[in-house]
């Protein structure tokens, strides 16, 4: 089975835009790095992030310029963050709930 949702962000903070991929079944998100002419390997950073989200993001939130993963259920306004460790997105958690519920 393909992936759900395809994204790009500086997930490692050296200023290029590095390919992610979502699988909802599993909440596994998958990075390949950028060379800056290809992307390289990739490899599962989170497991169970985000599995029944209504949409899935890249961001950095946390402001250390990697781009943190973040998913949002619409059911009851929650939006959980994995920060981006520049290897991994580590453990995640709810950062507010009721903003955008519906």
């Amino acid at each position: 089975m393909g992936s759900n949702r395809q994204l790009l962000g500086d997930v490692n903070g050296d200023g290029r835009a590095d390919a992610v991929v979502y699988f909802g079944s599993n909440g596994s998100w998958y990075v390949s790095r950028s060379t800056g002419s290809a992307f390289g390997a990739f490899s599962r950073w989170i497991n169970g992030h985000g599995v029944r989200s209504s949409n899935q993001l890249l961001a950095d939130v946390t402001g250390d310029s990697r781009a943190d993963a973040t998913a949002f259920f619409k059911r009851d306004g929650s939006w959980y963050v994995s920060p981006s460790t520049g290897t991994s997105f580590a453990g995640f958690s709810r950062w507010i709930t009721g903003h955008g519920a519906g």
